[in-house]
């Protein structure tokens, strides 16, 4: 919401981190139900990503060649898209796979093809890429914060592929990067765990998909090269 005054913020992070910013991250995630939201940060004011001020912020944003990193619940996907177009100069990363919400008024059987819908609509946009991973906490509706103990590869490759594969298959692997989500993900696995898990999920993909998908696409999008 800084508008303009986006300009003191950067130039005081850059300073910070000895020229390593290559981004910013600003939620707004925000749902009906306060419920949904099973995190330590209060939700965002609804609507954030419309209002001109921050509009405004995202364009200065990606004139210091900056990526933005957008978290929202898979519902608010259609206002991320209006927002990438809006800036279409702006580099926007979605994060933990559009932000899925499987709980609630979430949790019926329909809720994968309206979460796929979503994510096809924002990969239309070609300014956006989508971080892989960020499905272990409870607003999944997955239940591994429920259970004692590490949840078994096997059972992980089996219920994160549908979600990886279909961003994939929509993004396609250059605007695809894996990610972690620690320490949330500890719920579900350990972090060596939780890479063998990508691999297995991605074990189809050609040599280049794979470099995409674990390095080559995060090196482009965060300015890295």
């Amino acid at each position: 919401m800084a508008g303009e005054r986006v300009e003191e913020v950067i130039e005081e992070l850059a300073l910070a981190s000895d020229g390593r910013l290559c981004g910013l991250r600003s939620p707004a995630n925000w749902d009906a139900d306060p419920l949904i939201n099973s995190g330590s940060r209060a939700f965002a004011q609804q609507g954030l990503m419309a209002e001109p001020s921050f509009r405004e912020a995202l364009t200065r944003v990606s004139r210091h060649g900056l990526a933005f990193d957008a978290w929202q619940f898979y519902p608010q996907l259609g206002e991320l898209a209006d927002l990438a177009r809006a800036c279409p100069d702006a580099v926007i990363i979605a994060g933990h796979c559009g932000g899925l919400i499987g709980k609630g008024r979430y949790a019926g059987g329909d809720n994968f093809t309206r979460w796929k819908a979503r994510v096809a609509e924002l990969a239309e946009c070609s300014n956006v890429f989508m971080k892989l991973g960020g499905l272990a906490n409870d607003r999944t509706g997955f239940g591994f914060q429920q259970r004692q103990g590490n949840i078994a590869e096997d059972e992980l490759v089996a219920t994160w592929s549908p979600y990886i594969l279909s961003c994939i298959e929509v993004f396609g692997p250059d605007r695809c990067m894996f990610e972690s989500n620690f320490p949330v993900d500890m719920c579900a696995t350990d972090y060596r765990t939780l890479w063998t898990v990508f691999k297995k999920i991605v074990a189809g993909a050609s040599d280049d998909e794979k470099r995409a998908l674990f390095a080559g696409t995060a090196l482009r999008a965060y300015n890295f090269e």
